[in-house]
Order: structure tokens, then C-alpha cells, then sequence
């Protein structure tokens, strides 16, 4: 049978028939039951407060069991006694000096069973060692012990070797310069705040490196139009800065070299050519037409840049 873990009180066999409660009726006498109930589950040792009292069965069968002398109420401990329930009943004290006894016991029993479990040598479960009985008529088996041997060899978990084209933009980076922020916010305010944060670094990094503040600006604008990545801003501003530098007027013309004529094109390097022999007609030299003297054009473009263009 299973063990009952459950509190219990002592009750007499005889209680219904005892002299001393021999004036009260069923729902009396279990009214005293529940009240030793009550004081063993609170280890309260026979007292019953007074507002667990009055929550216990009617008032005309509380009076009944105080009239019986099975209690008495305790005006300054605010409580009703039954003064005979420690005569059958355990006390707090004993409740909770076995409550400690059982403790210390599992205690011992727990460090005894730990001993002896460090005394006891240890043993492989796939050992098999013969019987005393066959060992002293000499049938001893071989002594059997198993060994898995694995032959698995780890391998490296796979790396990819392909290069990133564009990194996150949430990537950790370092604070952002106040003035690229501005040049920012003043022509991207609505994008997404990861994509201005990298904008604004870039441009925090060119303001560094002396680029005017209104090119940077103008290649944000190109870069509004276009589907690049943040990175891409500085190529974009350069393209802003050829753009602008003026170009240099009256240029002194310089003859053209082997290499020139041979990286132009067939038109390109044609016109060079009528201008080198003086073909093309300009407002300070008139016009002169080829003579029988003059060398074809192909031959001009494919002869040694140490010879003179005549």
C-alpha cells in the first residue's frame, strides 16, 4: 500500500460516546473535529483564533461546545483554547523536531551512499567477470571488453571566399562628423536613417580632405538620381569637380606622338593630322593645299615618332 503523506489527528474511537460530550449532537462533537484539525494543519497548539472560529459551523453550536467545556474563549489573546489538545495531539515542538530528525537522517543517508560510492572502484558496464563458483572449479570465461573505435574525422566547416560587394549599412562605424550630417539631412532627409548615416560619413571624410561643401552637395543631389550604394558618393562628386573646372583656353598646340596617333581613333587622328601639315584652315595661316611632296596619311600614322611630320 502506498504511503499516505497526508496529516492526520488522533481521535478517540469512543469520542461519541464520552461522558463529556454526552450533551452534544453530531454537528457539535465534529465541530470540536474541526477545530483540532484546524490548530494541527496551523500548528497552533489548541488555540483558534477568533474570526477562524466564528467561521466555524453555526453560533448556537459554538455555545453548545463552549457550555460542554470542551474550550474557553481567551479574551486577551483574542482566541478560543481547547486545553485537553496537546493530551492527544502533537505539539509544534514535536512536529518540528521530527520534521529536523528526518532531514538530518536523509543528510547522513546521502553522504554514507556518497562514501561508498567513492570507496567502490569503478567498472566498465561492458566488463563481464566470472562467477566466484566458476572461478574456483576453473571454467573462467576470457575476460570480454568492448571498444568502439570510430573512424570519423571532423571536417572544416565550409567559408565562403566571395568578396562583399557592398557592406551593410548597419555595419558598427565610427561617430559621424557634425558638419557631413548637415550636408545630409539638408538633401536626403527622407531616407532611411542607416542609409543618411553613411552618407554622412562619406561626406564628413571629403569635407576633410578639403572638397567645397557645394560639390559635395551637388553630388548628393546626382546621387538622389541614381540606384547606387552610400560608398558610391565620392565618385559621384569628383564627377561634379571635372565638371566645373573651367577648361584651359588657347592651349599651346603640341604635335602628336606615335602613341597619341595610334591610341585615337581613325577620325580623330585624321583631323590631328590635317592639322600638323596645315590643312585645316585657320584664321591666322590660309588654307594650303597637299603637294606632290607631301607623305599619305597612312603613312604619317604609322611612321617612327622620331621622324619629322613634313
Amino acid at each position: 500500500m502506498p504511503k499516505d503523506n497526508r496529516t492526520f489527528i488522533t481521535v478517540s474511537v469512543d469520542m461519541d460516546r464520552n461522558p463529556k460530550y454526552a450533551a452534544l449532537n453530531d454537528a457539535q462533537k465534529f465541530l470540536i473535529i474541526r477545530a483540532w484539525m484546524h490548530c494541527r494543519e496551523f500548528l497552533t497548539d489548541g488555540r483558534v483564533s477568533m474570526p477562524a472560529w466564528r467561521k466555524m459551523g453555526t453560533d448556537r453550536n459554538r455555545k453548545a461546545v463552549l457550555a460542554a467545556g470542551a474550550c474557553f474563549e481567551d479574551a486577551e489573546q483574542n482566541c478560543v483554547i481547547f486545553h485537553d489538545y496537546l493530551e492527544h495531539q502533537q505539539s509544534r515542538a514535536e512536529v518540528e523536531a521530527s520534521k529536523e530528525k528526518a532531514r538530518s537522517a536523509g543528510r547522513k543517508g546521502g553522504l554514507k551512499k556518497a562514501e561508498n560510492a567513492r570507496q567502490q572502484p569503478a567498472r566498465k558496464p561492458t566488463e563481464r567477470l566470472a562467477p566466484a563458483s566458476e572461478t574456483a572449479s576453473g571454467n573462467v570465461p576470457e575476460l570480454e571488453i568492448e571498444e568502439e573505435i570510430t573512424t570519423y574525422v571532423p571536417t572544416a566547416s565550409y567559408v565562403s571566399n566571395a568578396r562583399e560587394t557592398e557592406p551593410p549599412l548597419d555595419e558598427p562605424r565610427t561617430r559621424v562628423d557634425v558638419d557631413g550630417w548637415k550636408l545630409v539631412k539638408t538633401v536626403a532627409a527622407a531616407l532611411p536613417q542607416a542609409t543618411k548615416t553613411a552618407l554622412a560619413h562619406e561626406a564628413a571624410a571629403m569635407l576633410k580632405q578639403g572638397i567645397a561643401a557645394d560639390d559635395i552637395r551637388a553630388g548628393l543631389d546626382l546621387w538622389m538620381t541614381k540606384s547606387l550604394g552610400p560608398r558610391q558618393l565620392p565618385h559621384l562628386v569628383a564627377d561634379v569637380i571635372r565638371a566645373n573646372t573651367p577648361k584651359p583656353a588657347n592651349a599651346p598646340h603640341q604635335p602628336l606622338t606615335h602613341h597619341d596617333r595610334k591610341t585615337l581613333g581613325w577620325d580623330d587622328a585624321a583631323e590631328a593630322a590635317k592639322r600638323t601639315l596645315g590643312l585645316v584652315p585657320t584664321t591666322t595661316t590660309p588654307t594650303r593645299l597637299p603637294s606632290r611632296h607631301d607623305r599619305p596619311l597612312l603613312e604619317i600614322l604609322s611612321s617612327d615618332p622620331t621622324e619629322n611630320i613634313a
